[in-house]
C-alpha cells in the first residue's frame, strides 16, 4: 500500500469513526430525553395526590445519593442514567422499570406475578413485603372487581397483579376465588394482625389504577366515601360479630358476594 492509500484509508477511518461516535453520542442523548422526560412525569404523577410535593431533592434524600446534582442531571437529561440507578428508583418507589427505559406498559405496573392460587400466592406475597397497611380496592361496577394494595412504607405502594370479580357475577372458579379471598382475609387480621381497610372506587378509576396508569395514593384519595371495613364484615357468615348489623348498608354486590360464599362454605361443610 502507497504511503497515499495509507494516508487515504487513515483520513476516512478517522472520519468514519468521528461520524459514529457523533451518532453514538446523539442516540445517548435522545435516550436520555426520553428517560428524563418519564422521570419528570413520574414526579407529577406522585404529587398528584400529595399536599405536600415531592421534590427532586427529596428523592435524592431518600435514594441516598450524596448531591441532589446526582440525581438533578438525569431529570435535566445532562447524562444518561445507569442500569443500576434505574433499579434502585424504580424498587425505591415501585415504578415500572421497563416504562422507565423504553416506555413499555404504564409506570406503576410494578408487579408482576402470578397468582394462581389466590390465598396461598397472595397470602406469601404480602408476608415478604410485610406491609403497614393492605387495601381493598373494590370498583363500583356490576362485577365488582377487587384488588389489594399494599402500602410498604412512606414512598412505595404495591398493587398486586391480580384482582377478584366481587358480586353474583362468578362462575365455580370466581366463587371458589371469593372463598380464597375471604380466607386471606381473615389470615391477615385474626393471624397475621396487619392494619387492614377498604374502600370502593369508580371503575375508571380502579383500572386506572389496576393498570398502573395512576398512583395507588390517587386512588385512594379518589375513594367513594370513607374508608370502610366491608372486606371484615364479608367473612362473618355465622353472624358472630356486630359487624354482620351493617350488612343492610352495603350495596347489591356485597349482598351477593357474601350469599355465595356462605352458601357454598355452608354446603361444604354439610358433605
Amino acid at each position: 500500500m502507497s504511503l497515499l492509500e495509507t494516508l487515504g484509508l487513515n483520513i476516512f477511518s478517522s472520519f468514519l469513526y468521528d461520524r459514529l461516535k457523533k451518532f453514538k453520542d446523539l442516540k445517548n442523548k435522545s435516550e436520555a430525553k426520553k428517560i428524563s422526560e418519564r422521570l419528570r412525569l413520574v414526579l407529577k404523577l406522585m404529587n398528584d395526590a400529595r399536599d405536600e410535593k415531592f421534590t427532586i431533592a427529596e428523592f435524592s434524600r431518600i435514594l441516598g445519593l450524596h448531591k441532589v446534582s446526582d440525581l438533578e442531571k438525569y431529570f435535566l437529561a445532562e447524562e444518561e442514567p445507569t442500569f443500576d440507578f434505574l433499579n434502585l428508583f424504580c424498587n425505591q418507589f415501585a415504578i415500572n422499570i421497563e416504562w422507565l427505559v423504553e416506555g413499555k406498559d404504564q409506570p406503576f405496573k410494578y408487579d408482576e406475578d402470578h397468582y394462581i392460587h389466590l390465598f396461598d400466592d397472595c397470602l406469601k406475597k404480602i408476608e415478604n413485603l410485610n406491609p403497614k397497611v393492605v387495601y381493598f380496592v373494590r370498583a363500583d361496577s356490576i362485577s365488582g372487581e377487587t384488588c389489594l394494595v399494599l402500602k410498604t412504607d412512606e414512598y412505595k405502594t404495591i398493587v398486586l397483579n391480580t384482582y377478584v370479580h366481587f358480586s353474583a357475577i362468578n362462575g365455580h372458579g370466581g366463587m371458589c376465588q371469593l372463598i380464597d379471598l375471604r380466607k386471606l382475609i381473615m389470615s391477615l387480621i385474626l393471624e397475621k394482625n396487619m392494619i387492614t381497610k377498604s374502600l370502593i372506587v369508580s371503575k375508571d378509576i380502579f383500572f386506572d389504577l389496576f393498570n398502573g396508569k395512576i398512583h395507588p395514593s390517587l386512588a385512594l384519595q379518589k375513594r367513594k366515601g370513607s374508608f370502610q371495613y366491608w372486606h371484615d364484615d364479608f367473612t362473618d357468615i355465622y353472624n358472630q360479630r356486630c359487624g354482620y348489623e351493617r350488612h343492610k348498608e352495603y350495596d347489591q354486590n356485597f349482598q351477593d358476594a357474601f350469599n355465595l360464599v356462605k352458601s357454598a362454605i355452608e354446603k361444604q361443610s354439610k358433605n
